[in-house]
């Protein structure tokens, strides 16, 4: 094993690149958008291929379509439940107090949901 250190970094521009997302899901900021654009196989080839690694001597394994979509479900919590934490740590005074143990629980939810996504898709 040899550890190797990389200079790409995604760029902004990278991404906002909606050149391969299907038409109505271009919102770059959507959970559509950015599990199609960490799961674009030509997208991580080429990545790869930049970076001097084999694809094919990757020990890759495959996600059934249930797995990405349970994976793809998850997301969409973990989503909600990040807005639910902005939303309660932007509470002020007596209503920031009045929340403190929805604030425990949401963030409790947050390391659950990560790690339900983690496990099913590892």
């Amino acid at each position: 094993f040899v550890q190797q250190h990389y200079d790409r970094r995604i760029t902004t521009a990278d991404a906002m690149d909606t050149t391969d997302i299907p038409p109505g899901k271009e919102d770059p900021c959507s959970v559509d958008a950015l599990v199609h654009y960490i799961s674009d196989e030509q997208l991580i080839r080429r990545s790869l291929r930049e970076q001097n690694i084999n694809w094919d001597l990757l020990p890759l394994g495959g996600l059934s379509s249930s797995q990405l979509t349970r994976g793809h479900e998850i997301l969409r919590q973990l989503r909600d439940a990040v807005h639910e934490e902005q939303r309660l740590s932007g509470l002020r005074g007596h209503a920031k107090r009045k929340a403190s143990s929805e604030r425990s629980k949401s963030k409790a939810q947050l390391v659950t949901l990560s790690n339900m996504f983690y496990g099913t898709i590892p």
